[in-house]
């Protein structure tokens, strides 16, 4: 399945320090084929990587407490465990 990105993300991607690419939906299974491209389907499209495979895939969720100030941190949950501060 093809992954578009922002131009941002692809030094990291391709040095292997961004591992990770949150997308909504349920989609994608672990083995999945992984096409990595910069653009979206409507502009020109730049293959940046060689193909992967999906290894794993968990559910992330992002929660604001509304008792608390708009400003403060959102709660992160992935696979239903709240990530402590120093994960985030």
């Amino acid at each position: 399945m093809i992954l578009g990105f922002k131009e941002t993300f692809i030094p990291a991607i391709v040095a292997g320090t961004k591992p990770h690419s949150i997308r909504a939906g349920f989609r994608w299974r672990a083995s999945m084929s992984i096409q990595f491209y910069q653009g979206s389907y409507h502009q020109k499209r730049n293959k940046f990587r060689p193909d992967a495979v999906a290894t794993a895939v968990q559910q992330v969720h992002f929660k604001r407490e509304i008792r608390v100030a708009p400003t403060a941190d959102p709660i992160v949950l992935i696979d239903e465990r709240r990530l402590t501060p120093e994960e985030r």
